[in-house]
């Protein structure tokens, strides 16, 4: 008989020995974390050291599945990139960001949409975006596959144009009932407009998912996320979140809080984290995260007013870590996804922009790259017609090209590729060297020690 070849330690292991000779461990192309006990810790050394060394115990098959251990012949890096092409080129999964206000009811001074236009959109273009997805599911459904449609309705503010987004919701439906066509939606709002009536409208039509931004206690977040007029809005978007937090539980939504946070407020985010474990702990519909404050270039100075606040990025990307250990550790989270773990979790692409079938359609039918560029006519990649044609120019390409065109062999030597396939595309865009480091090993390493922490102490 053919002895049988033993699987393989995988490249994208991350080991971090412990007390007691145990051994913490994370793969960051599956994703999965595993604690073993010293026992446990020396039989996979010896495994893995030990050319006769054989075990058909349940922790090697156990490993295998996690991903730890994989077979001698894979290719894990031929496995990553057929991943992210398949998701890249996916035409049966369409992300349509929809701007039906391109201007704001608040004034605040590190927003980072590019030029404020001050538009609502045209009510052509909802209609063209309807045309466009009925025409896409149409191709689909001619080859036997269902359409998936991810809609974020951005802004500005969306919610001063919401009777438009109930009327293209309305015409969503039915365009879903008629054929083979499923979407979900979100709303990115500052949620000023966002009261339990319009809360149970949306529900209703299947818009079931909000983000909205809370920058730390009353005294801070008035600060910064003021009205035109310079009112603050603490109260009245903290009074509709307890309003919408009393619905009927059969109301099944899901409202993010977004926390922004900068060198001085960082106090004010950890009171606000315990205000939220009062108020909102309770209810599973609601989560909060936080994330720094960057600066990115736009049309206006307002920036300049916080700009010694705004931390360093790798200070940033430390702070926005113990802040997602607060949450784990008061709100008792096992796991939000990429949003409060502290272990990054591995994504086909960083975010949509590199994908052939994701659209940011402007209020005029404008086709916009990125939302950091929403307003920025030179940059935008095309337009939409009224019956749904797309016409793109030649500014699409350099979006649409990954670290996998570009042969980028730093980001594909990298153990951290599956969590951050090069991460954001508009920074590589910006950079001569095409790297946009988000995380690096000694952040992970010492990630996991803080995370080993966390477990012991449960």
């Amino acid at each position: 008989m053919i002895p049988k070849e033993k699987f393989v330690e995988s490249f994208y292991n991350f080991k971090l020995s412990l007390d007691n000779d145990a051994l913490l461990m994370y793969n960051t192309k599956r994703g999965t974390v595993v604690l073993l006990e010293s026992r446990q810790a020396k039989e996979f050394e010896n495994y893995l050291e030990n050319p006769k060394y054989d075990s058909n115990s349940s922790l090697i098959s156990e490993l295998k599945k996690l991903g730890f251990l994989i077979e001698p012949d894979a290719n894990e890096l031929n496995e990553i990139r057929a991943w992210h092409d398949k998701f890249r080129k996916d035409k049966r999964l369409l992300h349509i960001t929809m701007l039906p206000s391109e201007s704001c009811n608040f004034a605040c001074p590190y927003c980072f949409q590019y030029q404020k236009r001050n538009k609502f959109m045209k009510d052509w273009v909802y209609e063209a975006v309807l045309n466009f997805i009925k025409n896409i599911t149409l191709e689909n459904q001619a080859i036997g596959e269902e359409t998936y449609v991810k809609i974020n309705w951005f802004g500005g503010e969306p919610l001063l144009q919401a009777n438009k987004i109930i009327n293209f919701h309305e015409k969503l439906k039915i365009l879903s009932e008629n054929l083979n066509l499923k979407y979900d939606a979100v709303v990115v709002t500052n949620g000023y407009l966002l009261n339990p009536h319009l809360m149970k409208t949306f529900v209703n039509l299947g818009i079931k998912d909000f983000q909205v931004t809370l920058d730390g206690n009353k005294d801070t977040h008035d600060s910064l996320r003021r009205l035109k007029n310079g009112s603050g809005t603490f109260d009245t978007i903290y009074t509709n979140l307890k309003c919408i937090r009393d619905l009927p539980k059969e109301y099944r939504f899901r409202i993010l809080i977004r926390v922004n946070f900068l060198k001085n407020s960082l106090s004010s985010v950890y009171e606000l984290i315990d205000k939220f474990k009062e108020d909102f702990s309770h209810d599973d519909r609601f989560h909060i995260y936080c994330r720094p404050v960057y600066d990115f270039e736009t049309t206006r100075n307002d920036i300049v007013s916080i700009d010694s606040q705004i931390l360093p990025f790798q200070e940033a990307i430390e702070r926005q870590r113990d802040l997602a250990f607060k949450i784990i550790y008061e709100l008792k989270y096992k796991s939000l996804g990429i949003l409060t773990e502290p272990l990054p979790f591995p994504a086909p692409l960083w975010c949509p922009v590199e994908r052939w079938y994701s659209y940011i359609f402007g209020a005029d039918g404008l086709i916009f790259p990125c939302e950091t560029y929403i307003g920025n006519t030179q940059e935008s990649v095309g337009y939409i017609e009224k019956d749904g044609t797309i016409r793109f120019n030649e500014n699409l390409y350099k979006w649409k090209k990954t670290i996998f065109d570009e042969e980028n062999s730093y980001c594909l030597s990298c153990k951290l590729l599956p969590v951050c396939m090069g991460g954001c595309k508009r920074e590589r865009l910006k950079h001569v060297s095409n790297k946009a480091c988000y995380w690096n090993e000694e952040i992970i390493l010492d990630t996991m020690q803080k995370f080993y922490f966390l477990l012991k102490n449960e």
